[in-house]
């Protein structure tokens, strides 16, 4: 989880959805509750029931979602502007969804959905692929104003 960029005394949010294996977001919970302290905390959010979950804005240094070993989750635009809302200025977003690439063809951004396209997002890049991952593509967003 360190390699994510959560450290001790961070707030983060844990997105899972209905493919999110049990085992593999207790296991991931445990891990970042590890990392980040007792004294902090560790959200654990259902994608359809995270615009209910009465955060406040910029409740988060760090928001996963998609990230839970063997999860397919996708991200409707309101998810995303959920996300951002409660994201922490300066605060990190990982994302991790299934993405068709056109073979031989790069991805840039005209593969980000519009509603990441935004200017309060200070930068983004399409992680490659780490020794062992499976074949999706990360996406990591980091804000550095209020979203």
């Amino acid at each position: 989880m360190a390699e994510y960029g959560i450290s001790a005394g961070q707030h983060v949010a844990v997105i899972w959805d209905s493919s999110s294996p049990v085992e593999g977001l207790k296991n991931m919970v445990a891990k970042i509750q590890a990392l980040v302290g007792p004294e902090s905390r560790v959200s654990v959010e259902n994608i359809d029931q995270l615009s209910h979950s009465a955060h406040a804005k910029s409740s988060f240094d760090v928001v996963l979602s998609g990230m839970v070993p063997g999860s397919m989750t996708l991200h409707s635009a309101e998810v995303l502007a959920e996300i951002a809302r409660i994201l922490k200025p300066g605060g990190c977003v990982l994302l991790k969804e299934p993405v068709a690439a056109q073979i031989g063809k790069s991805k840039s951004d005209m593969f980000l959905p519009l509603d990441l396209r935004q200017p309060n997002i200070l930068s983004w890049r399409i992680r490659p692929k780490l020794k062992g991952q499976d074949e999706w593509d990360h996406l990591l967003l980091c804000s550095t104003t209020g979203l």
